[in-house]
This record gives C-alpha cells, sequence and structure tokens, in this order.
C-alpha cells in the first residue's frame, strides 16, 4: 500500500465490521490493516466515527459492541467538526457537486492535511485540492 497520509471514509470502515460482503471486507481488512502498519497515522472525522456507529447498529450490532469498535478508531487522527470546516464542507459540495455529507468529508480530509481519501462514493482516480480519491474496491 502507499504510505501517504489517508483519511478513511465511513463506508470503508463498515466494510472491515461487515463479513457479509466478502470482497469487500476482505479489501477493508487488508487496507485498513496496512494504514495501521503505516507510518503516518490514518484519519477520520467525528462524522465518521458517528456515521460507523450508526451503521453498525442498522446491521443489528449491540451498543457496546458499537461503542467498542469506534473506540478502535479514537487513536487515529480524528478531525472534529467547527463552523469553518462546515463551511468548506459546504464549499466543496457546492464546487464539485458532492452531497453535503461528502463536502464534509472532503473538508475533513483536507483540514487532516492527507493525501489519498479512501472511499466507494466518490471517483476513484477523482483530485480535489491536495487528495487523490482512491476506491479500494476498485
Amino acid at each position: 500500500m502507499n504510505h501517504k497520509h489517508a483519511f478513511v471514509d465511513t463506508n470503508i470502515l463498515v466494510y472491515v465490521h461487515d463479513s457479509d460482503a466478502v470482497k469487500k471486507h476482505q479489501a477493508a481488512q487488508e487496507l485498513i490493516k496496512s494504514l495501521w502498519d503505516s507510518p503516518y497515522p490514518p484519519a477520520i472525522s467525528t462524522q465518521v466515527l458517528q456515521e460507523l456507529y450508526v451503521s453498525l447498529a442498522k446491521k443489528g450490532a449491540k451498543s457496546d459492541d458499537c461503542k467498542k469498535i469506534i473506540n478502535i478508531y479514537y487513536s487515529w487522527e480524528v478531525v472534529e467538526h467547527d463552523i469553518p470546516l462546515i463551511e468548506a464542507g459546504v464549499s466543496y459540495k457546492e464546487r464539485y457537486k458532492l452531497s453535503l455529507w461528502d463536502g464534509l468529508i472532503v473538508a475533513a480530509a483536507v483540514k487532516a492535511k492527507a493525501e489519498l481519501l479512501y472511499t466507494e462514493d466518490l471517483q476513484n482516480g477523482q483530485r480535489i485540492d491536495q487528495l487523490l480519491v482512491v476506491n479500494p474496491f476498485v
């Protein structure tokens, strides 16, 4: 894997914990393992943690299990949402015709000074400012 500072979107983490989606589960696990071993700490945002909790709960995970899983990622760089990040997210939404949620993910990745944004929600290979969008399932 490429050892650059990376931001991980919620969908990647959901697949790490969803063994029903066999191919995506394996690919996500390999990616996350490589990021744990990377010299650069991976980054996520408070939005990613919230969405991960909700996604796991919708799939039937118990509240205590959801908490344990999101706690795993507290050791990563966690970008907190604030007013400037929301404004940047809206700007990315408008400039790149994204959903607000994807605009906020991009804004958080940029704030984390990430070079790679791992997601399946944006176009693989797309460049947004310093970010390269990478879909690990392609």
